[in-house]
């Protein structure tokens, strides 16, 4: 075992959902509304960047991007029951390239305290997604990871998808890629972490891959502005659709009397 298991104390170990409604949006959902993602079928919009693209296959593994969203799906699993010590429930192949990245990873972290796939949710602005790791760090701080299989190393600079933030985000200057999706994801669990009075430390995506010598880490940046932008607007998009719903319902009572 390269690392110590230990109860997490630092927040539930089960987290149960607290939101039962309907309009609930996962974070990558919310993401979605602002940032437009390029599909398939907009052939006009295929960027060198887009997993979509056809062009854009793993030469050296030969997978389409369907494949490889596969790979890393069965990698994220993988990882979650090695976290969880469910060792008997890892099917991928511990001998290929990225899960010794990932044993390595761990060996040069030291990771004590964590949970896995951890549930964050927020009541307020009816937002709910998954971490893929939480650590507990010195000092009452706490850490977010995401973990990607790719070789395609994101970054600000990136090409965008052709289609820009719509609504208030088009106010900021920001490109409609990989990076900024990624890294408003991890901003939306960090303020909802935070928001239940735990301090978030660090934020990190750290890459896997058979094309990669080793395992990468980027370091994630703090978006306050455009995050709170978002909870806000979020938030207002709620109570509106709340206030929309009472009033209906106050109209079904009126009719029945």
């Amino acid at each position: 075992m390269r690392f110590s298991f230990r109860e997490v104390a630092l927040l539930n170990e089960i987290r149960p959902s607290t939101i039962r409604d309907s309009h609930v949006k996962t974070v990558t959902e919310l993401v979605d509304l602002y940032f437009p993602y390029v599909r398939p079928t907009d052939k006009t919009q295929l960027s060198p960047f887009n997993p979509f693209n056809p062009s854009q296959r793993n030469l050296s593994e030969r997978l389409t991007p369907w494949e490889a969203r596969k790979k890393g799906l069965e990698l994220h699993k993988a990882i979650e029951c090695y976290f969880n010590g469910e060792f008997t429930k890892i099917s991928y192949d511990k001998t290929s390239k990225e899960w010794k990245q990932f044993l390595a990873f761990l060996d040069n972290e030291r990771i004590l305290s964590f949970q896995a796939e951890m549930t964050l949710e927020s009541t307020e602005h009816m937002m709910r997604g998954r971490a893929d790791l939480v650590t507990h760090e010195p000092f009452e701080k706490f850490g977010m990871i995401d973990f990607k299989r790719s070789d395609r190393i994101s970054n600000e600079y990136d090409n965008d998808y052709g289609h820009y933030p719509t609504g208030m985000l088009s106010d900021f200057n920001l490109k409609n890629n990989e990076y900024t999706r990624n890294t408003l994801k991890l901003n939306l669990y960090r303020a909802m972490l935070e928001r239940e009075g735990h301090s978030v430390e660090s934020m990190r995506i750290v890459y896997f891959h058979p094309n990669l010598e080793n395992y990468k880490v980027v370091e994630i940046k703090r978006m306050e502005a455009v995050t709170n932008a978002i909870l806000e607007d979020q938030m207002r998009v709620f109570n509106a659709e709340l206030m929309e719903r009472w009033n209906k319902f106050l109209s079904s009572l009126l009719e029945e009397h």
